[in-house]
């Protein structure tokens, strides 16, 4: 049975034109056009421009993850597309999207198959360099940040 699969992605057009950056995430609000930056393409514009993470590419068909494995780093896709199959539905993630983030920050083994469906290029996220930095904030914002990704985990 064929389905159109949900998509996610960040509209890289409305940030780029022939292929050039023309805003960033320290752009003034006044002088971004069309219209203000969505929080999802701020951070997408703030982890593009991190020197703290790694840029790699995959070709298609791809596997980055099964169910049961366990995840070692986290990946921001900055160009091309994966399909997550889960629960049998199909979800087609784009530029922007974050694969991994809250199962790896936990510990839980994946629910999902994640395969590149084209060339992707990600950015790399470590949990070590996560962790590190959580650890450094006091603890009452540290079990927040917890809870919020435990939520987010309930939610499928």
């Amino acid at each position: 049975m064929a389905h159109e699969p949900i998509e996610f992605r960040i509209n890289t057009e409305k940030l780029m034109r022939g292929g050039e950056r023309v805003v960033d995430a320290r752009t003034p609000t006044k002088d971004r056009q069309p219209g203000p930056l969505r929080a999802e393409e701020r951070l997408y514009l703030s982890l593009l421009d991190t020197p703290l993470l790694n840029t790699t590419g995959f070709l298609q068909n791809k596997n980055l993850i099964r169910p049961g494995e366990s995840f070692e780093v986290a990946y921001l896709i900055v160009s091309g597309e994966v399909l997550v199959n889960h629960a049998e539905k199909t979800y087609k993630l784009g530029t922007g999207a974050v694969i991994g983030l809250s199962e790896g920050l936990v510990g839980m083994a994946s629910k999902y198959t994640a395969t590149t469906n084209t060339f992707v290029e990600m950015k790399i996220i470590p949990f070590q360099r996560i962790v590190s930095i959580i650890k450094a904030l006091p603890l009452e914002l540290q079990a927040i940040i917890m809870n919020i990704v435990k939520r987010n985990l309930e939610l499928y």
